[in-house]
């Protein structure tokens, strides 16, 4: 916490009543919903240097509200250093920190401010949030179960306790959690949204794409738009010229362009827009298709949808995805030159990712790559890294004890992504945790073993070693969490058994 130099002089009382009257008109203020006056009151008593830990509080208060993370956590601080024991500052010192990422510290300020209000229902519940973050999910659903005992109606604690019940793999209690939550709110869209990958993860397709819909009224990621003109409802505007735009991350671009064929064989007349670093290769692999980038003016048009939005009409139920073949075409001749590159011994080749930088799961789906290597024991292959990031520090720690792991560092991964596709399919296997290598190795149907947590992402589903998205793409499923012993023994002895026929011998 920040330390405050104490006031030299102790307030006289008429300056004491001044201050309290101050205090009271932006409280009034803050009350009636003006953000932006009573904030601008609260500085002014802070920097008159008031001692009053409320100003500092409600400070926080108002950062937090406008997504100021940082800038609320350094106001509870500073609430705390002149009050330690009001536990709905250490309670809200918390979500800052939950909000930063520091998920350990989160836990011992929710726990400081119990200590000091056991019946601290929105505590408990926002305790169980930091919990299921860390991977420790039962204790996750005690405090969520807590804060249902203590208050009932608190929605929250029900969507909190739903998303710790799909955390653990029990979906169908994670679905009745988030239904109780709806039913005390039913426009509650972060429940309504998350119950939908739980139907999703299912298999419950028509349901889960329906409330899958609730996303557009979250908040980022997802960069949802307003058009004056209509949306597309299917097939019934194909004879209209229709815009498909983009909302999510590149690897969600990837994943939802597999129904673009299906959309161009409606559409006589398509346009689709993409994130800059993909225009070359959905051009190529959509030649009737207008690709433009993100962000550039769009020609006319008459309907227009999301790319999130087309399976509710086009992925029904498990047999509308077809046989989940590839639908992006690389640039076949670049990947030839780097072939030729990365491997002059003529060795099978494998790709290998290993880092998920998912702000919530990718420290459940990454593994270290000295573990993902215990893949390839004994077996005489060419090592491809296909991570893109921070990767140098470990890829170099092992090329300087032996291992083959050609960089590929002549690419760059993260803006060229055509580049990264050529790589990609340059290789004759890609072998990567859950991340966007995936997707791009998957839509070109390149050979690929996709090691999973326990609770894997929706995509994936629940169990299986295959996927409705990519036929290409082979599923390594973790018996037990953050244990990937049985993973890799998997992935070992399928490579092993490849390498001993004939076709990969030869």
């Amino acid at each position: 916490m920040s330390k405050r130099s104490k006031a030299s002089t102790i307030p006289r009382p008429a300056a004491q009543k001044a201050q309290d009257s101050a205090y009271e008109t932006a409280r009034l203020i803050h009350k009636a919903g003006d953000l932006v006056s009573a904030q601008r009151l609260y500085e002014q008593m802070a920097q008159s240097g008031s001692r009053d830990w409320r100003v500092y509080f409600h400070l926080g208060i108002i950062a937090k509200v406008n997504g100021q993370i940082e800038e609320s956590l350094k106001q509870f601080d500073m609430a705390l250093d002149l009050r330690p024991d009001v536990p709905e500052s250490l309670m809200n010192r918390g979500v800052a920190l939950q909000g930063l990422g520091q998920t350990t510290q989160a836990i011992k300020s929710y726990q400081s401010a119990l200590a000091l209000k056991p019946d601290y229902p929105a505590c408990y519940s926002n305790l169980g949030i930091s919990f299921e973050s860390a991977g420790y999910y039962d204790e996750a659903i005690f405090c969520c179960q807590t804060a249902l005992k203590l208050k009932p109606d608190l929605i929250e604690a029900w969507s909190n306790l739903g998303a710790a019940y799909v955390a653990r793999g029990d979906l169908l209690l994670g679905i009745e959690a988030y239904d109780e939550a709806i039913c005390l709110d039913p426009a509650f869209a972060e429940a309504q949204f998350n119950r939908s990958l739980a139907l999703l993860a299912l298999g419950r397709f028509q349901e889960g794409w329906s409330a899958y819909e609730w996303r557009r009224r979250k908040k980022l990621p997802f960069a949802s738009r307003k058009y004056e003109k209509p949306e597309w409802s299917g097939p019934a505007d194909a004879n209209k010229t229709l815009l498909v735009w983009p909302e999510q991350g590149i690897g969600d671009e990837i994943f939802f362009a597999s129904l673009l064929p299906d959309v161009a064989a409606l559409q006589s007349k398509l346009m689709l827009e993409v994130d800059g670093r993909l225009v070359d290769m959905f051009a190529r692999s959509f030649p009737h298709v207008q690709v433009i980038a993100k962000g550039e003016r769009a020609p006319d048009f008459d309907v227009q949808i999301p790319l999130g939005s087309l399976p509710q009409y086009l992925r029904p139920n498990p047999s509308s995805f077809g046989e989940g073949t590839a639908f992006l075409v690389p640039d076949r001749a670049r990947a030839a030159m780097i072939r030729e590159m990365i491997n002059p011994h003529k060795r099978f080749t494998i790709g290998i990712s290993w880092i998920s930088k998912n702000e919530k799961s990718g420290i459940f789906r990454s593994i270290a790559l000295r573990r993902l290597l215990d893949c390839f024991e004994g077996l005489n292959v060419q090592l491809v890294s296909l991570q893109y990031g921070d990767d140098a520090s470990a890829l170099n720690d092992m090329q300087a004890e032996g291992a083959s792991i050609e960089g590929a560092g002549f690419i760059d991964k993260f803006r060229d992504v055509d580049g990264l596709v050529s790589l990609i399919e340059a290789c004759d296997l890609v072998v990567s945790i859950d991340n966007s290598t995936v997707h791009f190795a998957g839509a070109i149907g390149k050979p690929t073993f996709v090691l999973l947590p326990t609770t894997p992402d929706w995509r994936w589903g629940c169990e299986g070693t295959t996927s409705h998205w990519y036929n290409s793409v082979r599923l390594f499923r973790q018996e037990r969490q953050n244990d990937w012993s049985s993973v890799v023994a998997d992935i070992r002895s399928t490579l092993q058994l490849i390498f001993a026929s004939e076709d990969v011998a030869a």
